[in-house]
């Protein structure tokens, strides 16, 4: 999702929510946030609201479009070698 556009936290647990059944918790989607963020694969910043708190927006960096670039490889090898099994 963040390799469309940046996004805060929220916003990724109800996009999700909203594309497949797994309803994230905050208390899972922020350590992995911090996680991919402690890799370098995204990074964030602080953005003023015109109404409300500021909203602390993600964005996926270009080490983090790298490995997701590599990981639709493999998944894709993956399912392949899966569908010659049947």
């Amino acid at each position: 999702m963040l390799s469309k556009r940046n996004r805060y936290g929220y916003e990724l647990i109800v996009e999700i929510k909203k594309y497949t059944e797994y309803d994230v918790a905050e208390g899972t989607i922020y350590p992995l946030l911090n996680r991919l963020k402690t890799c370098g694969m995204v990074d964030s910043n602080w953005e003023e609201m015109e109404s409300g708190m500021p909203r602390k927006y993600y964005k996926i960096t270009s080490v983090g479009k790298k490995n997701l670039s590599e990981m639709k490889k493999q998944w894709l090898y993956l399912i392949s070698n899966i569908q010659s099994i049947k």
